[in-house]
């Protein structure tokens, strides 16, 4: 039996493929590995007024054709949701905090 990660990275095999820059086969076979995750990136999705959801250490592929986003996450998996009135933004952050920040 597929585990669901492993279904929804087979059936956005290809957008990946073409974001990734490696062949289907390979990712089906090895999967993600933690250099597809850009360090500070996030997905956020939003419907105003109802939701916000963000995926920190993540990429999203859209699918206009079949009206869904494929979000992909280093650390809690792989998740799809139909469009439906959703904003998708994509969002790297590059960070420098200095020797004396405190938080």
């Amino acid at each position: 039996m597929k585990r669901i990660g492993q279904e929804i990275l087979e059936g956005w095999a290809e957008q990946l493929s073409k974001k990734l820059g490696r062949s289907v086969a390979v990712i089906v076979e090895r999967g993600l590995t933690s250099a597809d995750f850009r360090s500070g990136s996030k997905v956020i999705l939003s419907n105003p007024g109802e939701l916000e959801c963000t995926f920190n250490n993540a990429f999203s592929v859209v699918n206009i054709e079949i009206g869904r986003v494929a979000v992909f996450t280093e650390h809690c998996g792989y998740h799809e949701f139909y469009l439906n009135g959703i904003k998708v933004s994509d969002v790297i952050t590059d960070e420098y905090w200095d020797e004396d920040y405190r938080a």
